[in-house]
C-alpha cells in the first residue's frame, strides 16, 4: 500500500484529483473488465467445447485435441435431409480443443492463445505475451526500487544514484 501510494503521488504531481482517478481507478477496472470478460468466455466456450467432444482430461490422449483417438472422440449430429430422412453425421474432435482444467496453471494461458489461428499465430502471441510480462516485472520492479529508495533517504525526492542500484539488486536478489 505505501509503496503504490507513494509512487503514484510521485507520478501524479500537478496533475488534478480528476486526472487521476480515471487513470489510476476508472480506466484499469474497465480494462480488467473487459479483458476478463473476454478471455474467461473464451476459455468457458473451449472447456465446454472439450466437454461436448468427450475429452475427460485422464490420459494425454483425452486432454488434447491433437492426440485424441479421432475415430471414438468427437461429436455426433443429427439433421434431417431433403427427403425428411434423419441423417447422423459424425464430426472428430478438432485439434485446437483442449480440455484447460486439467492443465497446469502456467500452461493454461499458452494453449488458450494457441487455440487462435494456426502455429505461426501461437508462437506470435506467445513472444509479445512473454515480453509484456517481462516489460510489467522490470517496470514494477524500477517503481519498487525508486519507492524504497525515496522512502530509504527519508522522502528524498531525488535519492543517489548508487542508493537506487543498490535498492533495485535488493530486490532482484530476494
Amino acid at each position: 500500500g505505501p509503496f503504490v501510494g507513494t509512487f503514484l503521488a510521485r507520478i501524479s504531481k500537478g496533475r488534478k484529483l480528476g486526472h487521476f482517478i480515471i487513470a489510476t481507478l476508472i480506466l484499469p477496472s474497465i480494462w480488467s473488465f473487459v479483458f476478463l470478460g473476454i478471455m474467461g468466455a473464451a476459455q468457458i466456450r473451449m472447456s465446454n467445447q472439450a466437454i461436448s467432444a468427450g475429452l475427460d482430461g485422464k490420459t494425454p490422449a483425452t486432454l488434447y485435441g491433437t492426440f485424441a483417438d479421432k475415430s471414438t472422440i468427437g461429436y455426433s449430429h443429427s439433421y434431417s435431409d431433403d427427403d425428411g430422412n434423419t441423417v447422423t453425421e459424425w464430426t472428430p474432435v478438432p485439434d485446437r480443443i483442449t480440455r484447460l482444467y486439467f492443465l497446469g496453471t502456467e500452461d493454461v494461458l499458452f494453449e488458450h492463445l494457441s487455440s487462435y489461428g494456426g502455429q505461426g499465430w501461437a508462437t506470435f502471441m506467445t513472444i509479445i505475451t512473454l515480453i509484456c510480462i517481462v516489460l510489467y516485472f522490470i517496470t514494477s520492479s524500477d517503481s519498487a526500487s525508486f519507492v524504497v529508495d525515496i522512502m530509504a533517504a527519508n522522502g528524498v525526492e531525488e535519492p543517489p544514484l548508487l542508493q537506487k542500484i543498490f535498492w533495485a539488486f535488493t530486490e532482484g536478489a530476494a
